[in-house]
């Protein structure tokens, strides 16, 4: 009970690292945190479970660490999928082969940032759009419509700035959320798969990324 519990406390303590290591990683949907469970431990190394933790061979230390290794790899391509796709909408489903969301998303972006910028113009008083200006004219100009009495001109433009930047937000969460479920749809199918990569004195995390 003693080796039991010697494993155990090994994978949550891997597993705990790998949570601070890498923020907002969320586990794979039947996995444990770091997407290791402790059947997946104990099926690579099968006798290590009747030994203390000092006692495991090198074999054995190697074949826990290609777990934790390979699990690592995939939390980091779903992580890094769904961030690439919020950054920017749609990049993140191309990586992972959802060419039409990842088309539709763009879209959505560049139709919202269009928008915006056509909607601000419109409303924006014309004189604010003086590029003949001097700095210091402008500045002028800006600070008489900070006043009471003019800042209602300027607030459908603000309007229409504060609903671009909803509507953005809204996008991008969609696009990461889906292109996270994308990466890990290719994991699930097998489409892509990781190779472990062992490093001297702790576990490999490098993102070596085979595609069948």
């Amino acid at each position: 009970m003693r080796k039991i519990s010697g494993l155990m406390l090994l994978i949550v303590s891997m597993s705990a690292a790998g949570a601070f290591a890498m923020p907002g990683a969320g586990a794979m949907p039947g996995r444990s945190m770091m997407g290791v469970t402790p059947e997946q431990v104990l099926e690579a190394a099968p006798t290590a479970a009747d030994k203390a933790p000092a006692q495991w061979t090198l074999a054995e230390r190697l074949a826990i660490s290609s777990v934790f290794s390979v699990a690592m790899q995939e939390s980091m391509y779903v992580r890094h999928a769904g961030m690439v796709s919020f950054l920017v909408p749609g990049a993140g489903q191309f990586m992972t082969g959802q060419a039409g969301a990842g088309a539709l998303h763009l879209g959505a972006e560049l139709l919202i940032a269009g928008g915006a910028l056509a909607g601000m113009y419109f409303l924006t008083p014309d004189e604010l759009l003086d590029f003949s200006l001097t700095m210091d004219e402008r500045h002028a100009l800006m600070a008489s419509y900070m006043t009471p009495e003019r800042i209602g001109e300027l607030l459908p433009g603000m309007g229409v700035a504060a609903g671009t930047w909803v509507l953005s937000m809204v996008n991008r969460t969609l696009a990461a959320r889906g292109a996270a479920r994308g990466a890990r749809a290719n994991l699930d199918d097998g489409t892509v798969s990781f190779e472990p990569v062992i490093a001297l004195g702790g576990i490999g995390g490098g993102l070596r990324v085979r595609f069948h």
